[in-house]
């Protein structure tokens, strides 16, 4: 007899299943049109929720300044801070050979600060009226140098310029 092997679930999956967890619909009925556990989905919103909000108090810790003061020098500033070396100039990531954070990380980053614009933008009540995240730029490149355009087939932010 065969042992029954764990089901791996992509990033995708994942962040689709919480998007609609998310946007109203109830954890069970979505368990069960999945084939999952409801303790699954329970655990992959935890997560996300908490991933948000780390990202969004590394951003606020290394900009310092308001949410309606930031500017898009701000937002390149902290992409320039997360591309820094981390632990001395001679370590580096094997994938690319770069030091700082891998562009995944960084691309969530800014995705969760788009995203949080365009709720205060939403709510209107906030005195934010754009947002700063620079639209179609990718987070990979050289430390020092300025961003790069994102190609058509990378994933993009959601953000507005």
């Amino acid at each position: 007899m065969s042992a029954k092997r764990a089901r791996v679930f992509s990033r995708e999956f994942k962040e689709a299943a919480v998007r609609r967890i998310l946007a109203g619909e109830k954890v069970k009925a979505l368990a069960v049109e999945l084939g999952l556990w409801p303790k699954l989905l329970y655990a992959w919103r935890e997560s996300t929720v908490l991933a948000t909000a780390f990202d969004l108090k590394v951003f606020f810790s290394v900009i310092a300044t308001d949410p309606a003061a930031v500017t898009t020098a701000d937002v390149l500033a902290f992409i320039a801070s997360q591309r820094a070396p981390r632990r001395g100039a001679t370590v580096v990531r094997i994938e690319d050979g770069e030091p700082g954070l891998s562009a995944r990380t960084i691309k969530r980053r800014l995705a969760t600060i788009a995203g949080l614009y365009e709720y205060l933008i939403i709510r209107g009540d906030t005195g934010v009226t754009v947002t700063r995240c620079p639209a179609g730029w990718r987070c990979a490149g050289p430390v020092n140098g300025p961003p790069e355009p994102c190609p058509s087939s990378a994933p993009r932010a959601r953000c507005r310029a």
